[in-house]
């Protein structure tokens, strides 16, 4: 089933683009501007994150990834995530969500539930 909320954007804004610069070249951006004038906005960061288990099913499944030329291994994947809950921890956006996206947790529309209920608490 299908759930709509119509006050609801998802999109990749700099948490990837803090990652990668680190990872590719060991350059720390400063989004501290942009996510002050975001904060006068109704807007949220929200992360997936996932356990090591989790990760390495899902590396199994597709071994390549979709972009088929970065670094695969358990290590490097899990370096990556945890670049990722450093950038989220360090941002300053003041609505934040770390959401367990394990497998086992939440099914999809549960987690999309969960989301949304979290987004209409924080009006």
């Amino acid at each position: 089933s299908a759930i709509s909320y119509e006050e609801l954007i998802i999109f990749r804004l700099h948490l990837t683009d803090c990652v990668y610069s680190r990872m590719y070249l060991d350059a720390v951006q400063n989004y501290s501007y942009l996510e002050e004038q975001l904060n006068e906005y109704r807007v949220g960061l929200v992360l997936l994150d996932l356990d090591n288990r989790s990760l390495e099913v899902r590396r199994d499944k597709d071994p390549r990834g979709t972009s088929k030329h970065t670094d695969r291994s358990l290590p490097a994947l899990m370096s990556k995530r945890d670049l990722y809950r450093q950038e989220f921890e360090r941002s300053q956006i003041n609505r934040k969500l770390l959401v367990d996206n394990s497998d086992g947790v939440r099914s999809p529309e549960d987690q999309v539930a969960h989301l949304l209920q979290w987004w209409k608490e924080i009006e």
